[in-house]
């Protein structure tokens, strides 16, 4: 609907349409979102150069050569083929070596250009010695497999051989640490990270000291390993923590791990040695992220662990906008690969958790490295890793821009993505928006700003994708936290209730709307407050229809998994017809469009110039159009992975393909965004500026901006007016 929508309003403003056609001439997209929202991990310093690196699950890795004041994506672009980033380490020159789902690569210090060194299957670990010469990596065969293999690089990480046979069965190594003097001498941790849950071996550190020809079990009788480190300032000293918070102690090791002595009790944690001053030592309780959490903060020692101080509380830090009860916690790879300590400056660690990022610079306190505040709302400053169902610009106010998602929800920007907020809430009337405990995040499958009063918007919100609780809300005050009400009588109960449309044409304060209710059409006549069934699509409730798009003129399509479908009564019970056979999905068996299982129209929009002109989006087939209104399609261009397509003012067709959408997969036959000037003739990618080819919604706004949104890198726009 949004796309039409803004065609309607757009037509009506000549000015606009050379706006836009100079948006149509714009190379380089721009990412803009609040910082953060997705898991990352394994945050690594160089001590070289002072680069920081952090992985990520959806669009690979991320580099900063300004400690987090910017940030750069490398994807495919670079060379890097793999979304998943599941361990990473800095080798010799500051070179990155990236351990994902499918091996080992190798990226340049700038991390331009990145090459596939070694297949291992997912790498679930990895470190280099202290010269970068030597370098060591676990793999687990499968991204939740329990079957590690040892390999390891004897020149700087550009060829790896696996030593066979020499870690257990049913094990999940999530940490490796190598002797600051010694190669030979590695360490391997066995505990949970992301995947599985069920290990058959846990929370043990192994000790080899033959180049991981043999291992055997260190500080058997301490308790769960929590952390483990190399003193850089005396090699063969070892530090431990085991348990957590008051159940947790402090072991140390000065024959390089064959004896253990306890020298703190009731204090554990990730282990923040100073390289150059021997007695100090920090920990930091990462699993107590609460403010109020008295295990919480960084506690010093400078007396070797015989006395700790608290020297900086958490509810002295920053939280950037997610606030304190979900900003501070371990990254889904587990304890181990959540803080990144520089090994030569003992002020500076890096933090990265299920959703953010921080650091310090201090050796004390934590603030954000994914963004900066600006006035009232959040700037990310690159870091980003978002799974987004779409983006949609106010008609009533072109600087007013929703981005809706899973997990961080609702974002609302007022300045034209400089600058955003979050727009969601926990309870308010009834209204559950988020399962957390405070209004960070939830899942909107789509959200419709009214055409002419911007300050009124519509949702559909749940807490949880997987529950059977989605609502339609609306807001009359831009989504602020607090204002969203219930708007959905007469709705059923339901799993995915999306697709919302706003008649452009039809009377404020009495606004018809659409919306599909596990693949039902259903309408409302007075301003979204009570809804009504108008249409059974074909297969509904196991493919039925997922979207629907409204020009303002009385015409009403629906579409997803069971075609496309058309009434010319605004939707009246009774009017829809099914249009262009072409556009039957087959055998689709899944509702939810952005599911592997998907298959059908995801999109539909008509040419401002030309209502009979409509294009359509197909997934798992491609680009159709249709000259007579809808009654015929012809296929213009094959694309499996299609999901969106716009048209401009000016004539331009816009599209965008994407093989990732909650979860990454890159696909050599993902296109992007792709643009035509001569009707889908010929085509041309753009996609500069996105580190991944991965489109998943296209809305031109009424200031001429092009809005997309991308998984992975979240909102992106051309001819930005920030």
């Amino acid at each position: 609907m949004r796309r039409l929508l803004l065609a309607v309003i757009l037509l009506a403003t000549p000015l606009l349409a050379q706006r836009v056609a100079n948006a149509d001439e714009s190379r380089v997209w721009q990412t803009t979102n609040a910082g953060g929202g997705g898991a990352l991990n394994s945050p690594a310093i160089d001590p070289a150069s002072g680069a920081w690196a952090i992985g990520s699950d959806l669009s690979g890795a991320y580099l900063s050569h300004d400690q987090g004041a910017s940030w750069t994506a490398i994807g495919s672009s670079n060379g890097l083929f793999d979304t998943h980033v599941s361990a990473l380490t800095f080798a010799l020159d500051s070179r990155l070596i990236l351990g994902t789902e499918a091996g080992i690569y190798v990226a340049s210090a700038s991390g331009s250009e990145a090459t596939r060194v070694a297949d291992t299957g997912y790498v679930s670990a990895l470190t280099t010695s202290t010269d970068g010469q030597v370098a060591y990596a676990v793999s687990q065969g499968a991204w939740d497999g329990l079957e590690p293999t040892l390999w390891r690089s004897v020149d700087g990480g550009w060829n790896w051989e696996p030593v066979p046979g020499s870690l257990p069965a049913g094990a999940r190594v999530t940490a490796l640490r190598v002797h600051p003097t010694d190669p030979t001498a590695v360490i391997v941790v066995i505990a949970e990270g992301r995947w599985p849950e069920n290990l058959d071996i846990a929370n043990q550190a192994l000790l080899s000291e033959d180049g991981g020809g043999s291992f055997r079990p260190i500080a058997e009788d301490a308790g769960e390993v929590y952390d483990i480190r190399y003193d850089l300032t005396s090699p063969n000293r070892l530090w431990l923590t085991t348990g957590a918070g008051a159940e947790g102690q402090l072991l140390r090791s000065e024959d390089a791990g064959w004896t253990w002595a306890v020298v703190g009790v009731g204090r554990s944690g990730a282990i923040w040695l100073d390289p150059t001053s021997p007695d100090r030592i920090r920990l930091v309780e990462v699993t107590g992220h609460f403010a109020d959490d008295p295990a919480g903060g960084v506690w010093e020692s400078l007396d070797a662990g015989a006395t700790f101080s608290l020297s900086s509380p958490i509810a002295a830090w920053d939280a950037h906008w997610p606030g304190w009860e979900w900003s501070y916690a371990e990254s889904f790879q587990g304890l181990l690969q959540t803080i990144g300590f520089s090994p030569t400056d003992p002020n500076l660690a890096l933090w990265a958790t299920t959703q953010w990022a921080f650091a310090s610079t201090d050796g004390e306190s934590f603030r954000s490295a994914m963004g900066v505040r600006v006035g009232g709302g959040f700037r990310s400053s690159g870091l980003d890793n978002i799974v987004p169902y779409g983006i949609a610009p106010s008609p009533a106010d072109p600087q007013r821009v929703y981005s809706y998602n899973w997990d961080v929800g609702c974002q609302r920007s007022d300045d034209g993505g400089g600058s955003w907020v979050p727009c969601n809430q926990t309870w308010t009337g009834g209204v559950r928006t988020s399962a957390w405990e405070a209004d960070n995040g939830g899942d909107l499958m789509s959200l419709a700003p009214d055409p002419t009063k911007p300050d009124l918007v519509w949702a559909t919100m749940n807490s949880d994708r997987t529950a059977t609780t989605t609502r339609l809300v609306r807001s009359d005050a831009s989504g602020s936290s607090g204002s969203w009400v219930l708007s959905d009588g007469g709705l059923p109960p339901t799993n995915y209730l999306g697709g919302l449309s706003v008649d452009p044409s039809s009377p404020a304060g009495q606004r018809r709307i659409l919306v599909i209710s596990d693949g039902t059409v259903y309408r409302s006549v007075d301003d979204g407050w009570s809804w009504q069934w108008v249409f059974d699509c074909p297969l509904a409730g196991t493919a039925g229809c997922q979207a629907t798009w409204l020009d303002g003129s009385g015409t009403v399509f629906a579409g997803g998994g069971a075609g496309l479908f058309r009434s010319a009564s605004d939707g009246d019970p009774g009017t829809w017809v099914p249009v262009g056979d072409g556009l039957l999905a087959g055998d689709p068996w899944i509702i939810a469009p952005w599911d592997d299982a998907f298959a059908g129209v995801s999109d539909l929009a008509i040419d401002p110039r030309d209502p009979w002109s409509i294009w359509v989006a197909k997934f798992t087939d491609g680009l159709y159009h249709s000259s007579d209104g809808g009654d015929t399609f012809a296929k213009v261009r094959d694309d499996w992975f299609i999901r969106t397509v716009t048209v401009t003012p000016s004539g331009a067709i816009w599209t965008g393909s994407s093989s990732a959408t909650f979860h990454g997969s890159w696909h050599p036959d993902s296109a992007g965004a792709l643009a035509s000037s001569d009707g889908g003739a010929t085509w041309q990618s753009m996609n500069d500026g996105l580190s991944w080819p991965f489109v998943v919604d296209l809305v031109v706004g009424t200031d001429g901006t092009l809005w997309a949104a991308h998984a992975g890198l979240g909102a992106a726009c051309l001819a930005c007016r920030s």
